[in-house]
């Protein structure tokens, strides 16, 4: 009876896991992981993945040596570990993506305001700013240039809106608009709030995410100290028991493991927060 509950926990454990990420997408060319793992390849094609599974394969195997586990419970332990390890990097990967989104976003202003005090017009600001840009940006720019020139009734910052509909990007938006329309004339003053209103954006949004990758190593710091104190345990019940084969303490000791296994998923599940709050914005999805 406790076999099966621990293959249904295993079972239950890789199901939650693909619903977080398919498990069949890590065979396939999948961005969300290349964003991190520089990857042209899938997953399960590249030699550092296999050699990584092997490690904590391995790591997992000596695990349950010391805790002297069957090897069903073994091997459950292993599926388990093999299928949160990519989780684990799906998660790092979102985190690198939601950072570059935050800076690609930050800087753009930071050098639109910067031109714009120059030229006092978004096209030559637009033109400038795109230099600096990566490649999606600067399709979003050449099309708002585009529209500029079509003469179309379109505020040219309106991609960034729809991107980030945050307070700060309406804010600067308005400002633009009024300097086109009333010119520069005593609004250096504001430009100067603007500027400042995006450095404390920056800084806010790094001391937040700063926060999380915190309550993340914390929480991994208690996963390990658990185990330290549950070695010391198994190490005073197997002065008068005979752990390799008690059922009980073999399925207890499984879900103690399935146990740290999903709480390090949920710690890492931190990792996968956007920069930009939601709460910052004037419009939310």
């Amino acid at each position: 009876m406790l076999n099966l509950l621990m293959f249904f926990i295993t079972g239950l454990m890789l199901f939650y896991i693909n619903k977080k990420i398919s498990l069949k997408s890590l065979f396939k060319k999948t961005p969300v992981l290349s964003s991190l793992y520089g990857a042209s390849q899938s997953f399960f094609h590249r030699k550092e993945s296999w050699i990584l599974l092997l490690f904590v394969s391995l790591g997992i195997g000596f695990g349950s040596l010391m805790f002297k586990l069957s090897i069903r419970a073994s091997s459950g332990l292993i599926i388990m570990g093999m299928g949160m390890i990519p989780l684990l990097i799906h998660y790092q990967s979102k985190a690198h993506q939601h950072a570059l989104t935050f800076n690609q976003i930050t800087t753009f202003l930071q050098h639109f305001l910067a031109h714009f005090k120059i030229h006092h017009q978004t096209y030559h600001a637009l033109h400038d700013v795109s230099q600096v840009m990566d490649d999606q940006y600067q399709g979003y720019i050449s099309h708002a240039l585009n529209r500029i020139n079509e003469n179309v009734s379109y505020h040219p910052l309106t991609f960034l809106y729809d991107l980030c509909p945050h307070f700060n990007i309406l804010n600067i938006m308005s400002w633009v608009q009024h300097v086109e329309t009333h010119g520069m004339d005593q609004s250096y003053e504001i430009l100067d709030m603007l500027e400042n209103d995006i450095d404390d954006w920056i800084e806010d949004a790094t001391i937040y995410i700063k926060k999380l990758h915190s309550i993340k190593n914390k929480i991994l710091i208690l996963v390990g100290l658990s185990l330290v104190i549950a070695l010391f345990n198994q190490h005073m019940l197997s002065s008068f028991m005979d752990l390799s084969n008690n059922e009980v303490y073999q399925f207890s000791i499984f879900v103690f493991m399935s146990v740290l296994y999903l709480t390090i998923i949920k710690a890492f599940e931190l990792l996968d927060t956007s920069w930009i709050l939601r709460s910052e914005c004037l419009w939310k999805d």
